[in-house]
C-alpha cells in the first residue's frame, strides 16, 4: 500500500474536501480524486459518501482513517529511527598494567571519549594473573596485556598483534655504538624494569633463564 495515497486520504478527511486537500498537498484535484479511487479499489470498499459536493466518511472510511493514521505514524517513526543513530551508552571495565596504560591508552582514551561520550570507562590496574582472575569472575569486561599467544577456549581474543621490545639508555652509554647487542651484554647493565608480576617481564626472565643468564 502506497503511503502517499494514505497521506492524501487523511488530508481529504482533515480538510473536509478534495480541493482543499489538493491545495494543501500541492496536487491537482484530479490527482487527489484518482488516489482516493485507487485506495477504494485496493480496499474494495467505499470510503466517502458524496452529497452535493460535500463528503462524509462511511463506516469503513472511519475504520480506514484510524488505521491510516497509525500506519503513517509508524512509517514516520521508522524513518526517524533510521535517521537518528542509536545512542551507545553503558559501562566498560578494562584491566591493564600501569606500565602500559600511558604508553598504549592515553591518546586512544581521548579519541574514544570523543566518539562515545555516553560510555563510562573504568580502568583497573592489576597484574596479569589477577587480570585473568577478574575476567573469570566477571569483575572486568576486557583485559589489555602484553603476553605470548594464549590458547584458552575460556577467553576470546578481540585483537592481537606483535609488539617489539625496546631498551633505552643514556646518550653516553657505550652500548649505543654497537650494532648488535646480546642479552648477556644487557645483563651487565643496571636496569629500571617494569612490574615483576607482569607477563612481559616474566617472558624476559624466562628467556634469560633459558640462556642461563640473570640480571646482575
Amino acid at each position: 500500500m502506497d503511503t502517499n495515497v494514505l497521506k492524501t486520504f487523511v488530508a481529504v478527511c482533515e480538510y473536509s474536501g478534495f480541493s482543499a486537500a489538493a491545495e494543501k498537498l500541492g496536487y491537482t484535484q484530479s490527482t487527489v480524486s484518482s488516489q482516493i479511487k485507487q485506495l477504494e479499489s485496493e480496499l474494495n470498499t467505499v470510503l466517502f459518501d458524496r452529497f452535493y459536493h460535500r463528503i462524509s466518511l462511511t463506516s469503513d472510511g472511519i475504520t480506514v482513517l484510524q488505521h491510516a493514521r497509525e500506519i503513517l505514524e509508524s512509517h514516520e517513526k521508522m524513518l526517524e529511527d533510521l535517521r537518528t543513530p542509536e545512542t551507545i551508552e553503558g559501562n566498560i571495565r578494562l584491566a591493564m598494567s600501569s606500565s602500559v596504560c600511558n604508553r598504549f591508552f592515553k591518546d586512544d582514551f581521548l579519541e574514544f571519549r570523543k566518539h562515545f561520550p555516553n560510555i563510562h570507562l573504568v580502568v583497573v590496574e592489576s597484574g596479569t594473573e589477577q587480570m585473568f582472575d577478574m575476567l573469570r569472575k566477571n569483575e572486568v569486561d576486557l583485559i589489555f596485556t602484553l603476553d605470548s599467544h594464549i590458547y584458552d577456549s575460556e577467553f576470546i581474543i578481540c585483537a592481537e598483534h606483535e609488539e617489539k621490545v625496546h631498551f633505552f639508555a643514556s646518550v653516553d652509554n657505550p652500548l649505543l655504538n654497537k650494532e648488535n647487542i646480546s642479552l648477556k651484554e644487557l645483563c651487565t647493565e643496571d636496569f629500571v624494569l617494569t612490574e615483576s608480576n607482569m607477563s612481559y617481564r616474566k617472558l624476559l626472565n624466562n628467556e634469560l633463564a633459558a640462556q642461563s643468564l640473570f640480571w646482575k
